[in-house]
């Protein structure tokens, strides 16, 4: 389908919402959408007056629908592909006046290639001005893929594109500072809107009110990296107001760039809504003194990785279940915060890692109970990471720290079952949900290396997960 275009037939129904918002719904039509895992379609609606996305959604049936205030917007949709040669441009943007009263039918394009074509562009001297505001207003800019593969470079856009749409659904009470995002790559078109409905030209009573654009104040960058099996989305937020910046990282398997875009998503929003308090009263690093009977020099730098043994099990106590693993695990430098992943941690400056290599050997194991069915297998499997985040106190030589890495979507055990006809066979055990390492709560070390063992609170009718580990930092 060369050449062909996506459209979306939108309709604005008279449909009650939020604050007296309408449902505009509609679907897209005329293209092919992306296949399940293969790509992206989405669309968004810009409130032309404050340059703000009120309304953003991802579709992969073909249908949307978003509730959006009575105002006017831009409405656009886009497709992104996960892989190929070049990237999709954005439709052309179509005028929605949204009222409470129903629509007719109109047309959002999309196109299905990048081409080149000059865009209208507003005077900069001639610019609406800007509002500053209290709450965060973000801009996500598109991720760098200078380092995944040529394959992979179409997707700068695309991430920045997901991250929108899941960005946009921020909002109080699950997110108390209620955030907006607003609409850069499309400002122009925005700016020549406002001053278009307030030329002599138009109808006087359609004007849209000049100086209310949202001014970012808040600041999403990031990159794409690949590393064998895995894609790594790595984000920095800069938070213009206080001059903090923040930055998190979240990873999946090559071939689920949904499942890392959701998890990255879900980091960022906790830095929105919920950004840790800026570090007041940071004690000073240990020195030597006639109290202390060993001097422990404060880390000159972040090591490159922890790496060492761990080992643990889960039992259940009232079917003999048990899984017990144990090997090594490597935890890569990722990121430097002004707090401790595991949240409970005293203030300080803090190094954050996440597992990148090693394997576990996993055995499991039941005994007969009243169905005389046993089970047992075993396996090995490689550490590969999750998104997990384990931190340890930088400006300290016996650091605080906390410790977290769990089992993969695809890790399992498969197992034999004997006994009984009934009990014959082999089934696959999934150890997604499961922690191999978890220190529970901040630890304390009394020294740069990281030694101890955690469990769950004891009960007899509860499962018994314990864990045991023992690393050391890698320069």
């Amino acid at each position: 389908m060369r050449g062909a275009r996506l459209t979306a037939a939108v309709v604005a129904l008279a449909v009650p919402g939020a604050a007296g918002a309408t449902t505009v719904s509609g679907s897209l039509t005329g293209a092919k959408l992306p296949k399940k895992g293969k790509g992206v379609a989405a669309v968004r609606a810009i409130k032309v007056e404050t340059g703000a996305i009120e309304g953003a959604k991802r579709t992969r049936a073909g249908s949307f629908s978003l509730s959006l205030p009575p105002a006017r917007y831009l409405l656009i949709a886009s497709s992104t592909p996960f892989r190929g040669r070049s990237a999709s441009a954005d439709g052309p943007p179509v005028r929605v006046n949204v009222t409470r009263k129903a629509k007719k039918k109109l047309k959002v394009r999309v196109k299905k290639k990048q081409r080149k074509k000059r865009r209208h562009k507003a005077h900069r001297s001639a610019r609406p001005g800007f509002v500053d505001v209290d709450y965060p207003a973000i801009w996500v800019k598109r991720f760098d893929t200078s380092q995944v593969s040529a394959e992979w470079r179409v997707m700068g856009k695309g991430m920045a594109d997901m991250l929108i749409t899941d960005l946009v659904a921020l909002e109080p009470p699950g997110c108390p500072t209620g955030p907006a995002v607003v609409e850069r790559e499309r400002l122009d078109e925005v700016i020549a809107e406002i001053q278009l409905s307030n030329s002599p030209a138009a109808d006087p009573s359609t004007a849209i009110p000049e100086g209310h654009l949202i001014e970012h104040n808040m600041i999403i960058t990031g990159r794409l990296r690949t590393d064998g099996d895995t894609i790594f989305g790595d984000a920095q937020v800069q938070d213009l107001r206080s001059g903090r910046t923040f930055t998190t990282t979240a990873s999946a398997a090559k071939d689920d760039v949904f499942e890392m875009e959701r998890k990255l998503a879900a980091n960022l929003g906790q830095i929105i809504c919920f950004p840790p308090p800026p570090v007041t009263d940071v004690p000073p690093p240990a020195t030597c003194g006639i109290t202390r009977q060993a001097c422990l020099p404060t880390p000159a730098g972040p090591p490159k990785a922890y790496a060492g043994a761990v080992s643990g099990s889960e039992i259940d106590p009232i079917t003999g279940f048990k899984l017990e693993w144990s090997g090594s695990v490597t935890m890569t430098y990722t990121d430097r915060h002004d707090h401790g992943a595991g949240g409970d941690e005293p203030p300080g400056d803090y190094w954050w890692f996440t597992p990148t290599g090693g394997s576990l050997h996993v055995t499991l194991s039941k005994p007969p109970t009243t169905d005389d069915c046993t089970w047992q297998g075993d396996t090995t499997i490689p550490i590969t990471g999750n998104g997990e985040q384990s931190s340890v106190r930088a400006d300290s030589g016996e650091p605080e720290y906390y410790l977290l890495g769990g089992f993969g979507p695809s890790d399992k055990v498969t197992y034999t079952i004997t006994g009984p006809d009934t009990c014959s066979g082999t089934q696959d055990f999934g150890l997604y949900g499961i922690a191999y390492l978890a220190t529970q709560r901040s630890m304390k070390s009394a020294s740069t290396s990281l030694a101890g063992d955690a469990a769950t609170p004891s009960d007899p009718i509860a499962t018994q997960v314990t864990w045991h580990w023992s690393l050391g930092p890698q320069f």
